[in-house]
This record gives C-alpha cells, structure tokens and sequence, in this order.
C-alpha cells in the first residue's frame, strides 16, 4: 500500500492538533485543516477549510480534500457541566463527527484515527464514563462502528493528562510552575489521586504511529489504544517534580480543596498503542515546560 501523505485534521488550532499539524508539515505532509468560522487562524503551512456546521458543508470538503487519512480531534472538553452544555457538548463531540464520518463514507476516505479519553472508564475496563464529556465521546464511538461496518477503519487513542510548551489550557502543570515561581499559595485537594500525564511530543508520536498503523492494514480494522505514562504519578508527586525541577518550594495546602464529584483515583488503562512507548521523562518534560514559560 502507498504511503499516506495527504491528511485532513480536525482540533488543528487546539493544543494537542496544533502541535500533531506542526509535526505533520515538518515531515513533509500536505495538511489540510477543517475549523469553525470563528477559528481560521492556523498553521503555516496548513490548508484551512471553513466548515459550516452543515453535513453537506462537511461532505463538500471531504470531497474536495479527498485525504488519505482523517485525525479528529476537534471536541469540547468540560469536566462538568451545567444545562446550558448540553446542546454545545453534543453537537461538538457528537455531531460533528458524526457528519465527519458520513462525508469520509460519501468522499471514499476509509481511515479514521480518532482522540478518546481514559475518562470513559470511571473505575475498571466496563464503560462507565466519569462525566457527561466522556459520555459524548463514547457516543461518538459508539456511531463510528456503523460506519466502520461500511467499510471505514478506526484507530481511536484513549488519551489521559497531556501537557508541553505553550499549553493555553487551564491546566495543573502551569498552575503549579506558577505558584512556584510567583510564590503563591495553592489551595489542592488531598493529592492522592493518580494521574497518566504524557509529554506532547509523545502524544504527537503516537497519533503518527497509529497513523501508520492504518496505512499498513491489509484489511478494515477497528482498534481502541491507551496513550498512557509507563507509571502514573499522584498529585503529591507532580507537585514535588514541580519543585525538584524549579528549584522552589510550592506552598501547597494540601486537603483544602475537596476532591471533584467521580474524581478518578486510579485510572484504567487498556492495550498499549503497538510500539508506542513515551520517551519523555517527568523531570525532563517539566524542566522544558518552565524553560518555555520564560522562568529558567
């Protein structure tokens, strides 16, 4: 089989698609990126198509674009939620890659690799998501098997905490690196829950691969892989790298804080990614990320 050189990525302006797309233009793929109208900044060297949020408007650029591989990673992540998010959450993770996939049907595209969660999975390996987002994602999945009963390949990455330079999301690694740099106080919870956090470049190494995967399957295949860290860490442990790496106490408050309501305290993991092992070592990742927020 010919190797896959034209790809069409959903999620390109988010952390984890912004760095996949700078990876895929590096090695010399043509990259086609499809965003809402509200989110035509992308990057250089990425064909932008403007998506409608119609199925025809989805259909008319699969068919234009005609890519060899599809990576959708467009969603809208909301730990919780309240009735307002209801519509919004639906038609970002259920929706929209539902027309995803029916215009790759229409266009003749037949490889999907897809971001899941390890959230899906509350306390063991029976679904049971830990929140109305994880439930969406599953929904999604749930559709893509009719679709891959037509003909259209699946790999879907169930991914954990991810973090890296430039992250523009409210997560816990900035906060930390902040509080130990500004010397403010953290209000945390008691830190004992367990957390998979994988650097970026290895998760930009594992869509790659599973990109790959696909283009080497002699058949139709439908697989769900853990993106995971070989050891998870606790709170208590991100904040003591934070410190080794900073060189600076944080002066966390622990226990002051509950923890959130289906708070996962040990993630499940399922089957590794086929030759996916991280490269980048807490300590290591850490020490990039402060050196990127300008602190060392």
């Amino acid at each position: 089989m010919s190797e896959a050189r034209r790809v069409l990525v959903t999620g390109a302006t988010g952390f984890i698609g912004g760095h996949l797309v700078r990876r895929l233009v590096g090695e010399g793929f043509e990259v086609h990126a499809i965003v809402r109208p509200r989110s035509v900044d992308c990057i250089d060297g990425v064909t932008v198509h403007v998506h409608d949020g119609s199925t025809a408007g989805a259909v008319a650029i699969l068919e234009a674009v005609a890519p060899d591989i599809v990576y959708h990673l467009a969603s809208l992540f909301l730990s919780t939620h309240t009735e307002g998010d209801v519509e919004a959450l639906v038609n970002s993770n259920v929706l929209f890659g539902t027309q995803l996939l029916e215009a790759m049907k229409l266009a003749g595209c037949t490889r999907l690799v897809n971001a899941g969660t390890g959230w899906q999975h509350f306390s063991g390996p029976d679904y049971d998501p830990v929140n109305l987002y994880a439930a969406t994602k599953q929904a999604f999945e749930d559709i893509a098997l009719f679709y891959v009963a037509l003909g259209i390949s699946t790999v879907t990455l169930s991914l954990y905490d991810s973090y890296g330079p430039d992250d523009p999301r409210p997560k816990i690694l900035p906060l930390l690196i902040r509080s130990a740099f500004g010397e403010r106080s953290l209000e945390l919870s008691a830190g004992e829950q367990l957390l998979h956090i994988v650097y970026i470049d290895d998760i930009t190494n594992a869509f790659m691969l599973a990109g790959e995967l696909l283009n080497r399957s002699q058949s139709p295949m439908c697989a769900r892989y853990a993106v995971a860290a070989d050891t998870p860490v606790s709170l208590r442990e991100l904040v003591a790298a934070v410190e080794h790496a900073a060189g600076r106490r944080i002066d966390a408050h622990w226990g002051a804080r509950p923890y959130r309501s289906r708070e996962v305290m040990t993630p499940w993991v399922g089957e590794r990614l086929p030759g996916w092992a991280p490269q980048i070592a807490l300590d290591e990742g850490v020490h990039r990320v402060i050196a990127a927020m300008g602190y060392l």
